[in-house]
């Protein structure tokens, strides 16, 4: 596990963000966060909270400051208060969670449901900043004969009223590996901001849907001029100057959008000179034209650099269901072509047997932007994301090369 040598919990630019959590908060109300705990008084804002209370993340929650000593016994100020195992907010809303010295007071079981509501909840990429006691060290202490009523204090709790006791014990390894099984990633080992010892670690919501598209073939680092996304669907490519679409959109600001029909290239010319962009990005649209040819012909003759993906046979079988979607079924031809195959008649019974008996699934891997997910089904999600290179396939061109592409019917 890598190590962040930060001294606070602060993320640059969070200021910004507009829903940050910090659970199971206690007596310390950060300011420019919802603050909770399943005990405590509700306020309004932080007009209604003590000074000696309020604090900032990058005052309290640092390796220099008060975190260095017994913190004080403070009312407990909150403005929401409910279990962390359910927050009852938005799924995908939040953007920042920080939960110190709080997990180990519920069950490794609770502590599951916590963190799966949590990946729910949160964007994708948001950073999770955890702290819990590392009860290996603890017990390392009691072994060399140190202060045994501190020890046996960090070991049970402090026990003073029924949320105070800890239920749960955690070395580094049984905290990464929770953490990874519950779909979080980047984890990171953060200085220990604690006067005792604890396990302190930055991990970040994991979302392949969205964050992973490192298997494409990457834009050459070099092209710094106009850059051309063709059917850029949910998630335009992030260089893109320039979008292109079948249907009217008008989400992909900033770029300047034309909308055309490529299956109308046998008849006329894309309205842009020749070389007009430095690189064309084209994924997963030419399967869906009739006439593939004279598209990908148009395509090269605009763009200097491109590239082009399809999806397999076998991720098509599992996710498009039919001619109504898509012409072709697409291979790796056995000099690494892309060979496109005019689908047959025949083969739909197929598409709709598989879509019968594995569309919830797939569904689950392609659309969760607003459903909760449970454990099982963010390891279908996660699997499924992580083998495209193994489920696409793509061909690219430069000015000295041709894409590679055969194209039968």
């Amino acid at each position: 596990m890598a190590h962040m040598m930060t001294t606070t919990f602060r993320d640059e630019g969070e200021e910004a963000w507009k829903l940050k959590l910090h659970i199971g908060c206690g007596g310390i109300y950060l300011n420019g966060y919802m603050n909770i705990d399943i005990q405590g008084s509700t306020v309004s804002g932080p007009g209604d909270v003590p000074d000696e209370n309020k604090s900032r993340v990058d005052e309290y929650y640092t390796v220099a400051g008060s975190m260095s000593k017994l913190p004080k016994s403070r009312d407990v100020y909150v403005d929401k208060r409910c279990s962390f195992t359910n927050t009852g907010l938005a799924v995908n809303s939040v953007d920042k969670i920080v939960c110190v010295q709080t997990l180990e007071h519920v069950s490794y079981y609770d502590a599951r449901v916590a963190l799966l509501h949590w990946w729910n909840i949160m964007k994708a990429g948001a950073p999770l900043l955890l702290s819990v006691p590392d009860s290996a060290a603890t017990l390392e202490m009691l072994l060399k004969g140190d202060d045994r009523e501190s020890i046996v204090r960090l070991l049970q709790g402090s026990l003073k009223d029924s949320y105070a006791a800890h239920l749960s014990w955690y070395d580094e390894d049984t905290l990464v590996s929770l953490l990874t099984d519950m779909g979080f990633c980047k984890i990171s080992k953060l200085p220990n901001p604690h006067f005792y010892p604890a396990i302190t670690i930055r991990a970040e919501k994991y979302d392949p849907y969205i964050a992973d598209r490192s298997y494409q073939q990457p834009m050459p680092t070099h092209l710094m001029g106009r850059v051309l996304d063709v059917g850029p669907g949910t998630y335009p490519h992030p260089k893109a100057t320039h979008f292109l679409d079948l249907e009217e959109r008008d989400d992909l600001s900033p770029g300047v959008f034309t909308q055309f029909d490529l299956d109308q290239c046998r008849r006329k010319k894309l309205p842009y000179g020749d070389n007009y962009f430095e690189y064309v990005h084209a994924s997963h649209v030419i399967e869906h034209l009739k006439y593939p040819r004279p598209a990908v012909r148009e395509l090269q003759r605009i763009g200097k650099y491109g590239y082009i993906e399809v999806p397999g046979i076998a991720k098509d079988l599992f996710l498009q269901f039919g001619e109504e979607h898509n012409h072709w079924d697409c291979v790796w031809g056995p000099k690494g072509e892309l060979v496109m195959i005019r689908r047959r008649e025949e083969i739909l019974p197929l598409y709709s047997q598989a879509k019968s008996t594995l569309g919830r699934h797939m569904h689950i891997a392609t659309h969760s932007l607003v459903n909760t997910l449970d454990e099982d089904q963010i390891g279908i999600r996660k699997h499924f994301w992580e083998n495209q290179h193994l489920l696409n396939i793509w061909t690219d061109w430069t000015p000295e090369s041709d894409p590679k592409i055969k194209v039968m019917g």
